[in-house]
């Protein structure tokens, strides 16, 4: 298992609004370079957009900064 690959992917989701979007948009392209087994890509895929949306919103309150969420309003996330 490659926790620091995980801890990475999902920090970089929280603080880069960019890469977040990414990370639903085009998964592939997303974790490209990351060493990850077929059931750690499978349990990162499995998280929704909207509670990776939530969390980071949160988390970008708390530290002072306005996030912009991963999926538009209405819009199906297909991954």
């Amino acid at each position: 298992m490659s926790q620091q690959a995980i801890e990475a992917i999902i920090g970089r989701c929280m603080m880069d609004d960019d890469y977040r979007h990414q990370f639903f948009a085009d998964p592939s392209r997303a974790l490209a370079g990351y060493e990850l087994t077929k059931e750690e890509r499978a349990a990162l895929l499995s998280v929704d957009a909207e509670t990776l949306d939530a969390f980071a919103e949160r988390l970008g309150v708390q530290l002072g900064k306005r996030l912009r969420p991963a999926q538009s309003e209405g819009s199906p996330l297909e991954v």
